[in-house]
């Protein structure tokens, strides 16, 4: 499998000039605009290289240092600082996380590029997993979290999640098959539950509103996974603003419920 990357950047042009430049090295790219969505992929994806901005409205890039420090330290050194912040902030980050490269902006592709390959000269990458396509995707689609669960004889147990806040979503599970949410909602009908904003959900699911805004979801969707007759399992999405779910947009999450049932599968449920 190719050696891949992840861009945190939220300016657009500058994410599209670093994944073209980027992918002149044969790697795969994956952008995002925000820390929330790069620590989303991070939980599931080791990337061989990271480029990273510090300057986020109402965040910072130090976030994705810090829980890198504390989940998965190796990948501090295969992390490119490329920021537009002062020299002295630079500095700090150096002197917190010293296997850390820094470049401030404006900068010159040839310096970036000579240190993603050095840093990519001997990747790490492992083979793919069903659930890492799944998370890459998901993301690259807008979700900001999911929930992949199996169905039992009574209960919906969770086979993986991302993205969601452990003390908000580990009450409800597992989930009685005839619970009153969307997930359950989805398998006992067998058809998708499209929610496009807290407001239509507040009459369907009051019970539930509090949980969402707690976990910053403004729409959501679930999908019933089928195999031949069987409801095996159904996935769920949460998106930070509301959304339409056109056409093209359905068929997306629907696509992402047939990699759902391979994660159910690879994960032996």
């Amino acid at each position: 499998m190719a050696s891949i990357a992840l861009v945190v950047e939220n300016d657009a042009g500058t994410r599209k000039l670093l994944e073209a430049m980027l992918r002149r090295l044969d790697l795969e790219v994956d952008v995002v605009a925000a820390p929330a969505s790069a620590l989303a992929l991070l939980e599931a994806v080791d990337y061989d290289l990271v480029l990273l901005e510090l300057l986020f409205p109402g965040s910072s890039g130090s976030e994705v240092l810090s829980w890198l420090e504390q989940k998965r330290p190796d990948a501090l050194q295969r992390t490119i600082v490329v920021s537009s912040a002062p020299i002295t902030e630079l500095g700090k980050v150096r002197t917190q996380w010293p296997s850390v490269r820094g470049i401030q902006k404006p900068f010159e592709l040839s310096d970036i590029l000579d240190i993603a390959r050095g840093v990519t000269a001997s990747p790490t990458r492992r083979t793919g997993t069903a659930f890492e396509e799944f998370v890459r995707r998901s993301v690259r689609a807008g979700a900001r979290a999911a929930v992949i669960v199996a169905a039992g004889e009574a209960d919906a147990k969770p086979v993986a999640t991302f993205g969601y806040r452990a003390e908000t979503i580990d009450p409800f599970l597992p989930l009685a098959l005839d619970a009153d949410v969307p997930i359950c909602d989805a398998m006992r009908s067998r058809t998708p539950v499209w929610i496009a904003s807290l407001g239509p959900a507040a009459e369907t699911y009051p019970h539930l509103v509090d949980v969402w805004r707690a976990n910053e979801s403004r729409a959501l969707c679930a999908i019933p996974i089928i195999r031949g007759d069987a409801v095996i399992g159904a996935v769920g999405f949460s998106f930070r603003e509301p959304r339409m779910f056109a056409e093209s947009e359905q068929q997306a999450f629907l696509a992402l419920a047939e990699l759902a049932a391979d994660v159910i599968q690879t994960r032996g449920e």
